[in-house]
């Protein structure tokens, strides 16, 4: 039998990966015997991850403050602060913080798994950060990265992680 768990607000693990891009970790797989991760990401302008798919997990965003474009498939949205996204396994998503403010959504993803490849991310140096080192990492923790960042495809960044 599991035991419930509190995490007050100070006590999650937080990640910095990317530039103006964290993670804080409040529940993980370790955490939940595996049946759920449970995070608060910040993205500052144009942060958002590759383009990518979960092959295992399902993906629920709920946006805390901002707005953010996500591409879902090969639909785009427009979200913003209070929105809820779903995003079943299998599906090509990203998205990003097209304005100057700082974003913050609540993910859950389930099932969980996925801290240890932000707290591997967290410790690269920068030049071990290039995509295909990405796509390696990526694929470690059941993830397929299928194209760059949407801030790349919108032609606002170079071809780079971010």
């Amino acid at each position: 039998m599991s035991k419930g768990l509190v995490i007050s607000s100070n006590k999650g693990r937080r990640y910095e990966y990317a530039p103006n891009e964290q993670i804080t970790f409040m529940l993980s797989g370790a955490d939940t015997f595996g049946q759920l991760d449970l995070a608060e990401n910040e993205f500052g302008y144009l942060g958002g991850l590759p383009i990518h798919i979960h092959l295992q997990q399902d993906e629920i965003h709920y946006i805390l403050k901002g707005q953010l474009r996500y591409q879902i498939g090969e639909e785009t949205f427009e979200t913003k602060s209070g929105d809820c996204v779903y995003i079943p396994k299998g599906t090509p998503h990203a998205w990003i913080n097209l304005q100057q403010e700082t974003a913050r959504i609540i993910a859950i993803l389930t099932p969980g798994g996925s801290e240890g490849f932000f707290q591997t991310m967290s410790s690269l140096p920068a030049e071990k950060t290039d995509s295909q080192s990405l796509a390696k990492l990526a694929e470690d923790y059941g993830t397929e990265i299928v194209g760059p960042p949407l801030a790349v495809s919108l032609g606002l960044l170079e071809n780079n992680l971010h």
